[in-house]
Protein backbone atom coordinates (compact mmCIF):
# COMPACT_ATOMS: atom_id res chain seq x y z
CA UNK A 1 0.00 0.00 0.00
CA UNK A 2 1.49 3.36 -1.04
CA UNK A 3 -0.69 5.69 1.05
CA UNK A 4 -2.44 5.17 4.40
CA UNK A 5 -4.83 7.61 6.03
CA UNK A 6 -6.54 8.19 9.35
CA UNK A 7 -8.83 10.87 10.79
CA UNK A 8 -9.53 11.82 14.39
CA UNK A 9 -9.83 14.76 16.74
CA UNK A 10 -7.05 16.85 18.21
CA UNK A 11 -6.84 16.39 21.97
CA UNK A 12 -6.20 20.10 22.57
CA UNK A 13 -7.94 21.78 19.61
CA UNK A 14 -10.94 19.46 19.46
CA UNK A 15 -10.78 19.81 15.65
CA UNK A 16 -11.02 16.98 13.13
CA UNK A 17 -7.58 16.19 11.76
CA UNK A 18 -6.64 13.91 8.85
CA UNK A 19 -3.20 12.37 8.35
CA UNK A 20 -1.98 10.79 5.11
CA UNK A 21 1.32 8.87 5.19
CA UNK A 22 3.06 8.01 1.94
CA UNK A 23 6.44 7.07 0.56
CA UNK A 24 8.83 9.98 0.03
CA UNK A 25 10.07 10.46 -3.54
CA UNK A 26 13.54 10.38 -2.00
CA UNK A 27 13.74 7.26 0.21
CA UNK A 28 16.86 8.54 1.98
CA UNK A 29 15.13 11.69 3.27
CA UNK A 30 14.52 11.81 7.03
CA UNK A 31 10.90 11.43 8.07
CA UNK A 32 9.14 14.67 7.15
CA UNK A 33 5.82 16.25 8.05
CA UNK A 34 3.99 18.21 5.34
CA UNK A 35 1.38 20.86 5.96
CA UNK A 36 0.03 23.60 3.71
CA UNK A 37 2.87 23.33 1.22
CA UNK A 38 5.66 23.25 3.82
CA UNK A 39 7.95 20.35 4.76
CA UNK A 40 9.04 20.02 8.40
CA UNK A 41 11.73 17.40 9.09
CA UNK A 42 11.27 15.21 12.17
CA UNK A 43 14.46 16.48 13.81
CA UNK A 44 15.10 18.02 17.21
CA UNK A 45 16.37 21.18 15.51
CA UNK A 46 12.76 21.80 14.36
CA UNK A 47 11.16 21.74 17.84
CA UNK A 48 9.43 25.05 18.59
CA UNK A 49 7.43 24.14 21.71
CA UNK A 50 7.15 21.49 24.44
CA UNK A 51 4.05 22.92 26.13
CA UNK A 52 1.87 19.88 26.94
CA UNK A 53 3.07 18.21 23.73
CA UNK A 54 5.97 18.29 21.28
CA UNK A 55 5.52 20.77 18.44
CA UNK A 56 7.68 21.10 15.32
CA UNK A 57 7.91 24.12 13.03
CA UNK A 58 9.32 25.08 9.66
CA UNK A 59 12.24 27.47 9.21
CA UNK A 60 9.95 30.48 9.70
CA UNK A 61 8.44 29.03 12.87
CA UNK A 62 5.00 29.94 11.52
CA UNK A 63 3.92 26.60 10.08
CA UNK A 64 3.62 24.05 12.88
CA UNK A 65 2.63 20.46 13.60
CA UNK A 66 1.96 19.36 17.17
CA UNK A 67 1.31 16.14 19.09
CA UNK A 68 3.95 14.42 17.00
CA UNK A 69 5.32 12.24 19.81
CA UNK A 70 2.86 9.35 19.43
CA UNK A 71 3.37 8.78 15.70
CA UNK A 72 7.13 9.22 16.16
CA UNK A 73 7.12 6.61 18.94
CA UNK A 74 5.34 4.23 16.59
CA UNK A 75 7.95 4.93 13.90
CA UNK A 76 10.69 4.28 16.48
CA UNK A 77 9.25 0.89 17.34
CA UNK A 78 8.66 0.10 13.65
CA UNK A 79 12.30 1.08 12.95
CA UNK A 80 11.27 3.49 10.19
CA UNK A 81 13.67 6.44 10.13
CA UNK A 82 13.48 7.71 6.56
CA UNK A 83 11.53 7.72 3.32
CA UNK A 84 8.07 8.71 4.61
CA UNK A 85 6.05 11.92 4.36
CA UNK A 86 3.36 12.56 6.99
CA UNK A 87 0.82 14.97 5.53
CA UNK A 88 -1.45 16.65 8.09
CA UNK A 89 -4.59 18.73 7.54
CA UNK A 90 -4.46 20.59 10.86
CA UNK A 91 -1.71 21.87 13.13
CA UNK A 92 -2.46 19.13 15.64
CA UNK A 93 -2.30 15.43 14.81
CA UNK A 94 -5.28 13.39 16.05
CA UNK A 95 -5.08 11.82 19.49
CA UNK A 96 -6.87 8.64 18.27
CA UNK A 97 -7.18 6.35 21.33
CA UNK A 98 -4.46 8.21 23.25
CA UNK A 99 -1.75 5.65 22.52
CA UNK A 100 0.67 4.91 19.68
CA UNK A 101 -0.90 1.57 18.78
CA UNK A 102 -3.18 2.89 15.98
CA UNK A 103 -0.21 4.72 14.43
CA UNK A 104 1.91 1.55 14.52
CA UNK A 105 -0.84 -0.45 12.85
CA UNK A 106 -1.24 2.24 10.18
CA UNK A 107 2.50 2.37 9.47
CA UNK A 108 2.60 -1.43 9.27
CA UNK A 109 0.28 -1.23 6.24
CA UNK A 110 2.95 0.63 4.27
CA UNK A 111 5.32 -1.37 2.10
CA UNK A 112 8.86 -0.71 0.85
CA UNK A 113 10.48 -0.57 4.25
CA UNK A 114 13.82 1.22 4.09
CA UNK A 115 17.00 -0.26 5.52
CA UNK A 116 17.33 0.09 9.29
CA UNK A 117 19.60 2.91 10.43
CA UNK A 118 22.57 2.30 12.70
CA UNK A 119 22.06 3.29 16.38
CA UNK A 120 23.85 6.31 17.83
CA UNK A 121 27.05 5.01 19.35
CA UNK A 122 28.09 7.17 22.30
CA UNK A 123 31.52 7.19 23.89
CA UNK A 124 30.56 9.06 27.05
CA UNK A 125 27.63 9.60 29.39
CA UNK A 126 25.14 12.37 28.68
CA UNK A 127 22.86 13.66 31.43
CA UNK A 128 20.45 16.52 32.07
CA UNK A 129 18.45 17.64 35.10
CA UNK A 130 15.73 20.26 35.46
CA UNK A 131 12.86 20.96 37.84
CA UNK A 132 13.45 17.79 39.87
CA UNK A 133 13.52 15.58 36.77
CA UNK A 134 16.51 13.82 35.25
CA UNK A 135 17.60 11.87 32.20
CA UNK A 136 20.89 10.16 31.39
CA UNK A 137 22.29 7.97 28.66
CA UNK A 138 25.47 6.03 29.29
CA UNK A 139 27.44 3.59 27.14
CA UNK A 140 26.52 -0.02 27.92
CA UNK A 141 26.92 -3.48 26.45
CA UNK A 142 23.16 -3.67 25.83
CA UNK A 143 20.52 -1.03 25.19
CA UNK A 144 17.94 -0.49 27.93
CA UNK A 145 15.30 2.05 28.86
CA UNK A 146 14.24 2.64 32.46
CA UNK A 147 11.55 5.15 33.36
CA UNK A 148 10.11 6.15 36.73
CA UNK A 149 7.44 8.61 37.85
CA UNK A 150 6.17 9.80 41.22
CA UNK A 151 2.76 11.50 41.47
CA UNK A 152 0.93 12.33 44.67
CA UNK A 153 -2.36 11.36 43.03
CA UNK A 154 -3.55 8.01 44.46
CA UNK A 155 -4.41 6.69 41.00
CA UNK A 156 -0.75 7.00 39.96
CA UNK A 157 1.76 7.16 42.82
CA UNK A 158 5.20 5.69 42.16
CA UNK A 159 5.51 3.63 39.00
CA UNK A 160 8.40 2.28 36.96
CA UNK A 161 9.04 0.43 33.72
CA UNK A 162 12.17 -1.04 32.19
CA UNK A 163 12.90 -2.92 29.03
CA UNK A 164 15.13 -3.53 26.03
CA UNK A 165 14.38 -2.55 22.40
CA UNK A 166 12.49 -5.80 21.83
CA UNK A 167 10.17 -4.74 24.68
CA UNK A 168 9.42 -1.27 23.29
CA UNK A 169 6.49 -2.70 21.34
CA UNK A 170 4.79 -3.39 24.70
CA UNK A 171 4.58 0.38 25.30
CA UNK A 172 2.48 1.11 22.20
CA UNK A 173 -1.01 0.60 23.77
CA UNK A 174 -0.25 2.81 26.81
CA UNK A 175 -2.53 5.86 26.69
CA UNK A 176 -2.24 9.51 27.54
CA UNK A 177 -3.46 10.24 31.07
CA UNK A 178 -4.83 13.43 32.55
CA UNK A 179 -5.80 14.34 36.10
CA UNK A 180 -9.41 15.44 36.38
CA UNK A 181 -8.32 18.58 38.25
CA UNK A 182 -6.18 19.61 35.26
CA UNK A 183 -9.16 19.86 32.92
CA UNK A 184 -10.54 23.21 34.10
CA UNK A 185 -7.13 24.86 33.82
CA UNK A 186 -6.50 23.32 30.40
CA UNK A 187 -9.87 24.44 29.07
CA UNK A 188 -9.30 27.97 30.40
CA UNK A 189 -6.15 28.06 28.25
CA UNK A 190 -8.02 26.78 25.22
CA UNK A 191 -6.42 23.35 25.59
CA UNK A 192 -7.77 19.86 26.20
CA UNK A 193 -10.91 20.61 24.18
CA UNK A 194 -10.85 17.14 22.62
CA UNK A 195 -10.26 15.14 25.80
CA UNK A 196 -12.74 12.29 26.13
CA UNK A 197 -12.83 9.04 28.05
CA UNK A 198 -12.20 7.10 24.84
CA UNK A 199 -8.93 8.90 24.10
CA UNK A 200 -7.45 9.60 27.54
CA UNK A 201 -7.28 7.91 30.90
CA UNK A 202 -9.02 10.60 32.99
CA UNK A 203 -7.88 10.09 36.58
CA UNK A 204 -10.24 10.95 39.42
CA UNK A 205 -9.93 10.43 43.17
CA UNK A 206 -12.53 7.64 43.02
CA UNK A 207 -11.35 6.04 39.76
CA UNK A 208 -11.82 2.29 39.48
CA UNK A 209 -8.27 1.49 38.45
CA UNK A 210 -9.15 -2.05 37.36
CA UNK A 211 -11.44 -0.57 34.69
CA UNK A 212 -9.49 2.62 33.96
CA UNK A 213 -6.03 1.26 33.20
CA UNK A 214 -5.04 -1.09 30.40
CA UNK A 215 -1.96 -1.92 32.48
CA UNK A 216 -1.22 -1.52 36.17
CA UNK A 217 1.66 0.84 35.38
CA UNK A 218 0.14 2.40 32.25
CA UNK A 219 1.00 5.96 33.31
CA UNK A 220 4.76 5.36 33.40
CA UNK A 221 4.53 3.21 30.27
CA UNK A 222 3.05 6.17 28.42
CA UNK A 223 5.81 8.41 29.75
CA UNK A 224 8.37 5.95 28.38
CA UNK A 225 6.48 5.92 25.07
CA UNK A 226 6.60 9.73 24.93
CA UNK A 227 10.35 9.58 25.50
CA UNK A 228 10.79 7.28 22.50
CA UNK A 229 8.78 9.69 20.37
CA UNK A 230 10.77 12.70 21.51
CA UNK A 231 14.14 10.97 21.13
CA UNK A 232 13.17 9.85 17.62
CA UNK A 233 14.00 13.47 16.76
CA UNK A 234 17.70 12.61 17.11
CA UNK A 235 17.32 10.86 13.75
CA UNK A 236 18.50 7.43 14.89
CA UNK A 237 17.83 5.01 17.76
CA UNK A 238 19.88 5.39 20.91
CA UNK A 239 22.34 2.77 22.10
CA UNK A 240 23.26 2.37 25.76
CA UNK A 241 21.45 2.63 29.09
CA UNK A 242 18.80 5.37 29.16
CA UNK A 243 17.39 6.29 32.57
CA UNK A 244 14.55 8.80 32.99
CA UNK A 245 13.04 10.05 36.25
CA UNK A 246 9.85 12.13 36.06
CA UNK A 247 10.13 12.59 32.33
CA UNK A 248 8.43 15.33 30.31
CA UNK A 249 8.58 16.68 26.78
CA UNK A 250 10.57 19.64 28.08
CA UNK A 251 13.14 17.32 29.69
CA UNK A 252 13.38 14.95 26.73
CA UNK A 253 13.84 17.71 24.16
CA UNK A 254 16.41 19.61 26.26
CA UNK A 255 18.37 16.37 26.52
CA UNK A 256 18.01 15.58 22.81
CA UNK A 257 19.30 19.07 21.95
CA UNK A 258 22.31 18.48 24.20
CA UNK A 259 23.15 15.17 22.55
CA UNK A 260 22.48 16.53 19.05
CA UNK A 261 24.84 19.46 19.61
CA UNK A 262 27.56 17.13 20.84
CA UNK A 263 27.12 14.83 17.88
CA UNK A 264 27.43 17.76 15.48
CA UNK A 265 30.74 18.74 17.10
CA UNK A 266 32.14 15.27 16.52
CA UNK A 267 31.35 15.24 12.81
Amino acid sequence: MSVVSITGIGVHSGLSSTVNIHQDANPTQPIRFYRAGKFIPALVSQVVSTERTTTLGDASGIMRVSLVEHILAALYVANRWSGLVIEVSQEELPILDGSAQPWFELISDLGNKTDAIQPLELTKTYSHEQDGSSISLMPASETTLKAAIDFEHPAIGQQSWSGKPQNFIDLLPARTFVLNEWLEDLNAKGLGLGIQEDNCAILKEDSDLAKLYRFKNEAVMHKALDALGDLFLLGAPFAGALNISRGSHKLHIAFARLVYAELLKSQ
